[in-house]
């Protein structure tokens, strides 16, 4: 189902090569394993989002059915830069899927 790592201090959550966006989404609801701030790697559909509060948003043009940023907004931008580390990390990953970052 998903796989926790770490990328230095950083929380990612990987999700089985089988599992897309909604069902990624659906998880993220219901498992206690996952975190607000944790990287959250949908490789099936390329998407690459942040767990912020509790809601996966997407850092990726492509998002699926997590949620995305609004026009102007960054995830450095939310809560004093609370999402900061996190926003890096996910640009980072979402560079090796070569998918446009948004955030």
């Amino acid at each position: 189902m998903f796989t926790v790592k770490a990328r230095g201090e950083q929380r990612v959550i990987e999700f089985a090569t089988g599992v897309g966006t909604g069902e990624a989404y659906d998880i993220t609801q219901c498992y206690d394993e996952i975190h607000d701030g944790d990287v959250l790697v949908v490789s099936l559909e390329g998407v690459v989002g942040v767990m912020v509060s509790a809601w996966p948003t997407a850092v990726t043009a492509v998002h699926g059915e997590f949620h995305d940023l609004a026009d102007g907004f960054t995830l450095d931008g939310i809560e004093d830069g609370k999402y900061a580390l996190a926003a890096a990390v996910a640009a980072e990953i979402a560079d090796e899927f070569t998918e446009e970052v948004t955030a």
